[in-house]
């Protein structure tokens, strides 16, 4: 190596280990603990994506857009409730993607917090149905004079791509079991079958009911004029506020006025991610007994936890067992909640991670808590454990299977695009996207597939004390939401993670009054611990414009946050 190359690779490294110490170093400023004055507001967004536990390491919340949990908040909403600086929250609700399970648990915590005689408020410059519906736990509902309220009702839309298919000369080979498994009639269908149909309606009709009570008796209104509303479709604030959906209409800048308190000068508040710095131990949540909770999120498969950049996040079988047995033989943790959020995925990586909380629950009491959904392979992992706890919005069930490859020929043919092949073996094009499968590759499939669903269900019979056909008569794809599933004998209790913690307790032997310090798994990573991982080294090979495009914009938010720095924009 020349002089002049060792010399310039020495200023690389320089300038490298001095960018990580900057950003290392501001890092920890801004995760400092914030000062709280008295008579401060929590301000709650709830908007855009929610996810049910935040991205474990810095560096993977770079590869993804930044998104609201729902782990953060309930914990904000639980610390909130005994410091005595926050007189209330104020809860700025947008459009946002949170499904029936999480809006059901985010009120049941808002209840709890009301409970202390704090006060709960909402302002939204534009509220529609389900966001209306989370809306309705607060004390009073504030919207600004230009603003909306869509009352609409709910509905189900489905899209399907068959005709699409087709025109591009792509063919379906799908098994599944059996008519209710509707996630394929996205492939094979141009409209919803007669049991999709009917699954839909129950599922709606769930909801529906659930949405005109809950409205009806927030806000003091007979069940049949809630629903003499939603003919009316629109309302602008004021005609809002006259038919008793709203409380008030007032400017942002009014409402703090109002919520200001005796002799102060200006309004206090404190927004979601600066409160959430703030350690519980500090509001005096000084838990000794400790509680895993254990986050199951995403679609699931082998491998690793992780994330796809076209499909989201991934549960990754390896690494549930590996924090399933991390927990089970952790001293100091009495109790584990499985704590699941997912529409399923691989059945065979499922079934691992099945197989764990089964070993577990032989050691420690096990309560599986879920979120907005814990179906197909996300019931999967759950049945095993002892006590189920679902919201009454969850979507759970989906006992069933699909297996499915597409041929592509006649989509190459168009493009001009062929394959020729040298085999051995008869099956050897098995899943070649070049052919179908054949008449005897297809029945090995379907009775691969059977044998499957049926150790499936026979388990489930097992371990939830039913019979085989009475299982079966709620499987074969059947999707139910929480309520139903406790109807049906699939759950045991209807409640939230609180639920869930208070059943650890007593299963454990801890008493009632004493509190709990919950331990969460997988663990965040701190900056440079995360950058020295894995994780990070695959996104930055096989993706390396996300993770730069991410990275400036963090950096922007650092700059800004630290008002003592120069200010700084990048250009996003």
């Amino acid at each position: 190596m020349k002089p002049w190359q060792k010399i310039l690779l020495v200023v690389v490294v320089i300038g490298i280990i001095s960018l990580i110490a900057f950003v290392a170093v501001v890092y920890n400023l801004i995760t400092a603990e914030p000062t709280i004055h008295k008579h401060s507001y929590l301000i709650m967004e709830v908007s855009g994506p929610v996810l049910e536990y935040p991205p474990v390491d810095f560096v993977a919340q770079l590869a993804v857009k930044p998104v609201k949990s729902l782990t953060q908040m309930l914990e904000n909403i639980q610390k909130a409730r005994v410091d005595k600086r926050i007189d209330g929250i104020i809860l700025k609700i947008f459009v946002s993607d949170a499904n029936w399970g999480k809006l059901q648990e985010l009120r049941a915590a808002l209840s709890r917090f009301k409970a202390t005689g704090k006060k709960v408020f909402v302002y939204s410059e534009y509220l529609a149905n389900s966001h209306y519906y989370l809306a309705t736990v607060a004390d009073s509902i504030f919207m600004p004079p230009c603003g909306m309220l869509l009352f609409s009702g709910l509905a189900s839309e489905q899209v399907f791509v068959k005709n699409t298919l087709k025109k591009l000369g792509i063919k379906e080979n799908i098994i599944k079991i059996e008519k209710y498994k509707t996630a394929t009639e996205f492939f094979q269908n141009d409209r919803m079958s007669p049991e999709n149909r009917r699954m839909t309606e129950w599922l709606l009709d769930d909801q529906f009911n659930d949405f005109i009570t809950t409205i009806a008796n927030d806000r003091n209104l007979k069940p049949k004029a809630v629903k003499s509303l939603l003919n009316r479709l629109l309302f602008s604030a004021k005609d809002a506020q006259q038919a008793g959906l709203i409380d008030s209409v007032l400017y942002w800048d009014e409402l703090e006025e109002k919520l200001k308190a005796r002799g102060e000068r200006r309004f206090r508040s404190v927004n979601s991610s600066t409160y959430a710095q703030i350690r519980p131990e500090s509001v005096g949540l000084r838990g000794k007994v400790k509680i895993a909770v254990i986050h199951a999120q995403g679609a699931i498969n082998w491998g690793e936890n992780g994330f796809d950049p076209l499909f989201g996040l991934r549960m990754g079988s390896a690494t549930m067992v590996r924090l399933i047995k991390s927990a089970q033989k952790a001293k100091g943790i009495k109790a584990i909640i499985f704590r699941i959020d997912s529409p399923g995925g691989n059945g065979i990586a499922s079934d691992a991670i099945s197989h764990q909380i089964e070993i577990a629950a032989k050691k420690k009491p096990v309560i599986v808590s879920m979120c907005d959904v814990a179906a197909s392979g996300g019931y999967m992992i759950a049945y095993r454990a002892p006590v189920l706890v679902a919201n009454p919005g969850t979507y759970t069930g989906s006992i069933g299977l699909f297996s499915m490859k597409f041929n592509l020929k006649g989509f190459y043919d168009k493009l001009g695009i062929t394959k020729d092949f040298v085999t051995r073996g008869k099956h050897a094009t098995f899943y070649s996207d070049y052919r179908d499968f054949t008449p005897a590759e297809k029945q090995i499939l379907i009775r691969n597939s059977w044998d499957f669903y049926n150790t499936w269900i026979e388990n489930i019979a097992k371990f939830r004390h039913l019979r085989v056909g009475q299982v079966d008569s709620l499987a074969r794809g059947r999707v139910w939401t929480g309520r139903q599933a406790k109807q049906n004998g699939l759950i045991d209790v209807l409640g939230d993670l609180e639920t869930a913690i208070e059943i650890a307790k007593k299963k454990a032997g801890i008493s009632k009054e004493v509190p709990v310090k919950l331990v969460h798994y997988p663990r965040r990573k701190g900056f440079l611990e995360s950058l020295l991982s894995k994780n990070f080294l695959t996104i930055s090979s096989r993706h390396p414009e996300v993770l730069l495009y991410r990275l400036l914009g963090r950096l922007e938010t650092t700059m800004q946050q630290c008002q003592w720095l120069p200010w700084m924009w990048i250009s996003k």
